[in-house]
């Protein structure tokens, strides 16, 4: 791809990106009254899919008994 491709492209994806993160609202996640650490579990669990406690523990840094 020449350099003028590769900058058409990239502004494309930036404004595809631009579009999908303006439909992000945060107030529904505001309202559910979540600790940090469970705001912390979910979005593990939500990038990982389907997980272990042990699991879940490594990736926040705390042992299983704190998860």
């Amino acid at each position: 791809m020449d350099k003028a491709t590769l900058i058409k492209k990239i502004i494309d994806l930036e404004r595809r990106l631009s579009r999908a993160l303006s439909q992000y609202t945060p107030e529904p996640w505001l309202g559910l009254n979540l600790t940090v650490a469970q705001l912390k579990c979910l979005v593990v669990i939500a990038s990982e899919g389907s997980t272990s406690s042990r699991k879940l523990a490594e990736a926040l840094g705390v042992t299983p008994a704190n998860v």
